[in-house]
């Protein structure tokens, strides 16, 4: 979760032209994240749904035995409903695959946007020396090797969701012996997402704005044509002549080589005045950390 110092700094997101916190993007994935392991935190709950044990090879047992008492000492819900249906449910293992990539694809799209936002072109993020490496060849190249190759793992795993359905396709009710890939996959998965969570936490926490390259970036794009059509919007005036006036005004600045409504005061008005819940408002950033915190701090959460 991003620090509360970081969270009032205005930035321009440039893959969207938009002007928003830097704690607000930040918080984005940390929320992604968040919910990643709620859903992770369900899984042991969905595998005592049922007890398997009892349903023999698909028929049963003629042993008699009090199954249901058995699923209530090992921490099942239930003992075996249908001797066929438990030997060859696969479901839960199936969700924790797709949860497993789920949580890869928010990892892919935390680096890219470090990737993107550290690129030359861009500069708002310095990466840590430690976790990135210079150019083989160009001398003034810093590489983001780390998070391009935790890319590349994440991604793997992404896979791991369509592996487990294509290893259920095409069984017949019952037990196969297909099912050792499927569980042997999904450990797999496992143990290759643990190390990569744990190095990225390290990375992400060595991030630096670059606050002078941001400050540069916000008098680009005419960041507060849209606040500013706003207004005129709460002056009473139809959005879309709204727009069409902002538009013509952009036009003329541009072809002044100037920007519409750039100061940094006014920066900073812009995205306080989006206080509405989710908004970019300082408060609105703030509640947001404040929720990932406790959250994280309480379990039953």
């Amino acid at each position: 979760v991003t620090g509360v110092q970081t969270c009032a700094l205005p930035i321009w997101f440039p893959s969207h032209d938009s002007l928003i916190r830097i704690g607000h993007l930040w918080n984005c994935h940390a929320l992604n994240f968040y919910y990643d392991r709620c859903k992770l935190l369900t899984c042991s709950s969905d595998l005592l749904e049922v007890m398997p044990l009892g349903s023999g090879a698909i028929s049963g047992t003629h042993i008699n035995i009090d199954l249901s008492s058995i699923a209530n000492q090992l921490g099942f819900r239930r003992g075996p409903i249908n001797s066929i249906h438990e030997t060859s449910d696969r479901d839960w293992l199936i969700e924790v695959a797709q949860k497993i990539s789920i949580f890869s694809l928010h990892v892919s799209r935390l680096c890219e946007d470090i990737i993107f936002l550290s690129s030359s072109p861009v500069q708002l993020i310095k990466l840590p020396p430690d976790w990135s490496s210079g150019s083989s060849m160009m001398p003034n190249k810093r590489n983001p090797d780390f998070f391009e190759i935790l890319r590349a793992k994440a991604k793997k795993l992404i896979g791991l969701s369509s592996e487990a359905l294509m290893l259920n396709l095409g069984l017949e009710s019952g037990y196969s012996s297909d099912y050792h890939e499927q569980k042997k996959s999904v450990i797999e998965g496992i143990q290759k997402l643990l190390p990569l969570t744990e190095a990225l936490a390290k990375a992400v926490s060595l991030l630096k704005l670059n606050e002078s390259r941001s400050s540069e970036l916000l008098l680009r794009g005419h960041l507060l044509a849209t606040d500013i059509a706003n207004d005129l919007v709460i002056q009473g005036v139809s959005f879309r002549k709204a727009y069409n006036l902002v538009a013509n005004m952009v036009s003329d600045a541009e072809a002044k080589s100037e920007q519409i409504g750039c100061n940094e005061k006014t920066f900073e008005m812009a995205v306080e005045a989006r206080s509405n819940l989710g908004g970019t408002s300082r408060e609105r950033v703030l509640e947001c950390i404040y929720f990932l915190r406790d959250s994280l701090r309480d379990p039953t959460r």
